[in-house]
């Protein structure tokens, strides 16, 4: 297989794509100038795949014009779309195009969603431990708005590891070396919503470290089983639900092990069979999955309620007209507050 990334991609993702998502074999890594010095007998008998950071205009300017003078088949791997803006109408010639990030309005039978996946650094083949750790929950990351909310409310459950760092990816952050270490020493990972989007890259870097992820429903659905599939996460409505179901856990040892081997049992099974569907996604016709991640997302195309949640989300709410709207309201009711104080 020929893979194609630009010269200024990114190595963030580079360990998760080459372990689950690029099948194994024979495979030449090259940039689209490098492609033209492929032997002829290659280029035929190859399948070509190529990746890329959506919203990144410098590495989307280099695979675009790469693209519309490339008269082959291909398949596509949308990196980094948090905020669903991809695009998939362009790209006539893409036999099958995997996406980060679930989105049920891209209806195409040929778009699949992937997990976002994990930083390079955090891939672990040995085996992770059970029973008690040293710290019940351990968070890493940006603490802003209803992440302050989540952190006070679990502060109450001791002994913690709690790092902010600024932005995402800024100086201040710990290396995966160091984070996954601290995760492998934790039972729990509460795994809050990104800036906008609620799937991140902490769920399966968690998951490498043996913790057992806390995720929130996302307006009133399950978001994470059209990523994971039927996972054995723990799914809450609320922080104050999160610290009942932990405590219920660390009350009872033979149940927190019995959760922490489901867990890794689970996940094993859902590595393995993400990268076999993959790999015949790719290579065979009409393939039918055996993962139910992928069931669940043919399915959603023809929900309406889910199909209506992103679009208010990602689409109406994230409108500067919405924010204005917001503003002017929150506005009247701090003055009907104060009229009716006086």
């Amino acid at each position: 297989m020929i893979i194609i990334s630009s010269k200024n991609q990114g190595k963030f993702e580079e360990e998760y794509l080459k372990k689950l998502i690029i099948p194994d074999g024979k495979n030449f890594f090259v940039t689209p100038e490098e492609f033209n010095n492929i032997d002829k007998t290659t280029l035929e008998e190859s399948e070509i795949l190529i990746y890329y950071s959506v919203g990144n205009e410098i590495i989307e300017n280099e695979i675009f014009a790469f693209l519309r003078k490339l008269d082959k088949e291909y398949i596509l791997v949308q990196l980094s779309d948090e905020t669903l803006i991809a695009q998939s109408y362009e790209f006539k010639n893409a036999k099958i195009i995997f996406r980060s990030y679930f989105n049920p309005n891209k209806s195409s039978r040929n778009i699949i969603t992937i997990p976002v996946g994990y930083q390079t650094g955090y891939f672990q083949e040995k085996e992770v431990e059970t029973g008690r750790r040293k710290y019940i929950w351990t968070f890493f990351g940006q603490i802003y708005s209803s992440r302050k909310i989540m952190i006070n409310k679990l502060l109450t459950l001791e002994p913690n590891y709690k790092h902010q760092n600024k932005s995402f990816m800024s100086e201040d952050i710990l290396q995966p070396q160091d984070t996954i270490k601290i995760y492998r020493e934790s039972i729990f990972a509460p795994c809050p919503f990104g800036y906008i989007n609620p799937d991140t890259f902490r769920v399966m870097e968690v998951l490498e470290g043996g913790c057992i992820p806390i995720v929130s429903k996302f307006r009133s659905i399950d978001y994470y089983k059209y990523v994971f599939g039927d996972h054995p996460f723990l799914v809450i409505n609320n922080w104050n639900e999160a610290i009942e179901k932990m405590e219920e856990y660390l009350k009872d040892d033979e149940l927190l092990i019995k959760k922490q081997n489901e867990i890794q049992t689970w996940y094993k099974s859902f590595k393995k069979n993400l990268k076999f569907d993959i790999e015949n996604f790719i290579f065979k016709q009409n393939y039918n999955p055996i993962s139910s991640q992928f069931h669940y997302q043919s399915k959603a195309k023809y929900n309406l309620k889910v199909k209506f949640i992103f679009i208010y989300w990602f689409k109406i709410k994230q409108h500067v007209f919405f924010y204005k709207i917001e503003k002017l309201m929150y506005k009247i009711k701090k003055f009907l507050k104060k009229l009716v104080l006086t």
